[in-house]
Parts: structure tokens; C-alpha cells; sequence
């Protein structure tokens, strides 16, 4: 789509304040900017996208369908709408957008990913597990970070970090690369550089679970529980479907005594689980 150059301006400074981490100060350039051209549709959809980074998706929503609106063909926002009503639980239109993204651009990877995860939700093993494989077979972040958890599993934690860096200087903000260099230095005793990896992945994806799952986990581990209560906490906010988020809070319950609560998290994993061997154990 062309732009102009003041546009085009707009849309550089937006993603330096995007890369930043001020996904404010960028919505605040977004909606200056479509007070002065409101069909701008390259500054529209960047700003359906910067809302939903935001948890905005009341918002989001309504400028990405603004977006398709002034540009049907553009791919980009149907993927973005996707994200957004996977956030919503909506998991039929999320597969509905995904596919949408993928009809008009079969090139982008992350739409498979999305429609992998969609289908998932949808109990649609079978074509979920052949989106996700073009999504591996379209992303060479996918295929480096197979060998980088290879190295990992190995030892060689040194050759996978570096693997992770070559990466993270193509996609500086791909969570999954963060997610294995917080895993790698976690092995590596450098906790500090660990939490703050989880940290900035919780920043990056503040409407997914697995993120606050994740430093749930690690705050675990440094027998941080009080904190990591609150993100097993969070992450059930997120996501009340998941199982282990349950069993997690529960252990970390009753490490701390606090049985009557724990007792009440196994019997939610039981619930969504009726099978969980942890639940089951603390039970």
C-alpha cells in the first residue's frame, strides 16, 4: 500500500516506540495521526495493532475491521483479529480470521501458528496439527529454535544461546526466542538474566497465559512462592481452562500452608482434568 512521506515517518517513529516498550506514547501517535488522515490504512492498522498489544481489544477491534473496511486484501489484520478473539476465546472467529490471513498471504507463518493454536482450542487435532506443520515449515525461527533446544538438551547451552542471538537480531521482539534464551540462562544459573527475559515476554504478550505461567514456574524455583502465586493467579485470569495452572497454584499453596486453597486449586485441575496425576496427588 503507498504511503506518504508523513506517513511513512509516522509509521517508523510508532515501531521505535513499539521496540521501546512505550506502547502508549505509540497509541498516543496513532490516534494523533488518525485525527489528521482517519483512512490512512497503514496507520489504522498499526493502530488496531499497538490496542491490542495494549489489551485494548474493544478498540483494537474496531480499527482492524476499519482496516479491512479500507483495504479487503490486506492480510495483516485478519491475522491481527485473530489474536484478538483467540484472547476473547472466540476460537471460531479466530480460525475464521487466520484463514482469512492465510488466503490472502499463504507466505506468513505466524498465521499458521495462530490457526495451529485456534484449531486446537476448536478440537480440531487433525487440521491443527497440518497448520502447524506449514507454520514450521515457513518459519526459519521455528526450525533454528528445534536445533537450538537440541544444543540445549545436550549441554552445549553455549552454541544455543548464540543461535538465539542470531535470531533475536532478525525478530528482537519474538517471544519464543526470549523464552528459550530464559530457559538457557536459567540452566545456566544467570537468574537474574532469566526473570528479566520472562519479564520483558509478559510486557511483549500481557493477554496470554504462558508467559505469567512461565515466570510462575521459575519464581518456583527461586522459592519465591508469594509471587509466584500471583502469576499461576493471573495466568487462571487469562486462561480458566488450563489445568496445570491449577495443580501449579496448588502445590505452591501448600507449600506455604495455605491447604484450604490448595485443596481448592487441585479440585479445579481435577475438574478441566479428572485424570492430572498432580491434582490427583494432592488431592
Amino acid at each position: 500500500m503507498k504511503k506518504t512521506d508523513a506517513s511513512q515517518q509516522a509509521i517508523t517513529d510508532i515501531f521505535h516506540l513499539v521496540r521501546s516498550g512505550q506502547l502508549e506514547q505509540a497509541e498516543l501517535k496513532c490516534a494523533s495521526m488518525r485525527i489528521n488522515d482517519p483512512e490512512d490504512v497503514n496507520i489504522v492498522g498499526l493502530h488496531g495493532a499497538v490496542l491490542l498489544k495494549l489489551g485494548q481489544t474493544d478498540d483494537a477491534q474496531l480499527a482492524l475491521q476499519k482496516t479491512i473496511e479500507l483495504e479487503p486484501g490486506f492480510a495483516k489484520p485478519h491475522e491481527d483479529l485473530g489474536r484478538l478473539f483467540l484472547i476473547k476465546k472466540e476460537h471460531q472467529q479466530a480460525a475464521h480470521h487466520f484463514s482469512e490471513a492465510i488466503r490472502l498471504d499463504g507466505k506468513e507463518a505466524s498465521a499458521f501458528g495462530g490457526l495451529a493454536n485456534a484449531l486446537a482450542q476448536l478440537g480440531k487435532v487433525d487440521e491443527a496439527k497440518a497448520a502447524h506443520e506449514h507454520f514450521v515449515k515457513l518459519s526459519p525461527v521455528a526450525g533454528t529454535l528445534l536445533e537450538a533446544e537440541r544444543l540445549l538438551n545436550t549441554g552445549d547451552l553455549k552454541s544455543a544461546e548464540q543461535l538465539c542471538h542470531e535470531l533475536q537480531r532478525r525478530e528482537w521482539d519474538n517471544t519464543q526466542v526470549l523464552r528459550m534464551l530464559a530457559r538457557i540462562a536459567s540452566d545456566d544459573d544467570r537468574h537474574v538474566v532469566a526473570e528479566g527475559l520472562l519479564r520483558r515476554i509478559t510486557r511483549l504478550s500481557p493477554n496470554e497465559y504462558l508467559p505469567y505461567h512461565d515466570l510462575g514456574r521459575f519464581l518456583v524455583e527461586q522459592s519465591r512462592f508469594p509471587e509466584a502465586i500471583e502469576m499461576f493467579e493471573h495466568a487462571i485470569t487469562l486462561n480458566a481452562g488450563n489445568a496445570d495452572n491449577y495443580h501449579l497454584l496448588g502445590d505452591t499453596l501448600a507449600v506455604i500452608g495455605r491447604s484450604a486453597d490448595a485443596l481448592a486449586a487441585y479440585r479445579n485441575a481435577l475438574q478441566l482434568n479428572p485424570e492430572n496425576p498432580h491434582a490427583l496427588a494432592g488431592q
